[in-house]
């Protein structure tokens, strides 16, 4: 691996490793047992430690399957998404991010976060009409959150 994909990993690397400490603080409620929280935290932990090891493939299956487990994890959703749009799995990428947008228990910055992503793998696949759209409805979300905001 060359210099600047070291960097790439380390530069991924971190904000998830930030990702992993703040789902872990905030899972240690009183609504999850310790039990659950100690195997999310092993689990992330490993991943983190495949990344920086240079290990990719590990590391996503391990965040997939923690995303399987808790569907709260929309944050790390984010990120798997745009590591494989990274790795050039685009088509995983776009599944991934349109499975997200299309939840229906979104926060609005949540639904523009997930657009946004998916409009960035519409033209890293260049589907430039899907992206367009995309970012239309963006920027009619936008739009709305100004009226709403200003009312």
């Amino acid at each position: 691996m060359d210099f600047l994909d070291q960097w790439m990993w380390f530069i991924i690397a971190v904000p998830l490793a930030a990702l992993a400490g703040w789902v872990i603080g905030r899972r240690g409620g009183e609504r999850h047992s310790g039990h659950q929280v100690s195997k999310l935290s092993t689990t992330y932990f490993r991943g983190l430690n495949y990344l920086l090891n240079e290990q990719p493939d590990k590391a996503i299956e391990l965040f997939l399957h923690v995303a399987e487990l808790d569907k709260d994890t929309f944050e790390t959703q984010v990120a798997l998404g745009h590591l494989f749009r990274r790795r050039g799995e685009v088509d995983r990428a776009i599944r991934l991010h349109q499975a997200l947008a299309q939840r229906p228990d979104l926060t609005d910055t949540q639904k523009i976060q997930a657009l946004s992503a998916l409009g960035e793998d519409y033209m890293r696949a260049g589907l430039l009409d899907r992206a367009e759209t995309v970012f239309n409805d963006l920027a009619q979300l936008d739009q709305r959150a100004r009226r709403r905001s200003s009312t």
